[in-house]
């Protein structure tokens, strides 16, 4: 279970996270102040966002390598948690410490 997640880690997710996922549109988002986003990122998290990594699929660092742009690549960290799972015909993967 997810228990701490960073506040600049919500202000990153928030401000450059799929508009899928938020209910504020990315053009409207890159304009928001810290406060803003991280408010952004919490109505998201209890509203669904929660729920859906808690029961997303787990799946092996290789695998995510695979279904990557190379360009992320160097972010994969073998030692972590990866889960997927999809949303609005969109597919979520995250890496968990």
């Amino acid at each position: 279970m997810i228990t701490t997640i960073g506040r600049e880690d919500k202000i990153r997710i928030a401000r450059f996270g799929a508009n899928k996922i938020f209910r504020v549109d990315f053009d409207e988002r890159s304009k928001m102040i810290n406060d803003a986003l991280a408010e952004v990122f919490d109505s998201t998290w209890s509203a669904f966002l929660e729920r859906s990594i808690a029961k997303a699929e787990k799946i092996e660092a290789a695998e995510v390598s695979q279904r990557l742009l190379d360009q992320y690549h160097p972010y994969i960290d073998d030692h972590q948690e990866h889960r997927t799972f999809k949303y609005n015909q969109a597919e979520f993967i995250m890496q968990l410490e």
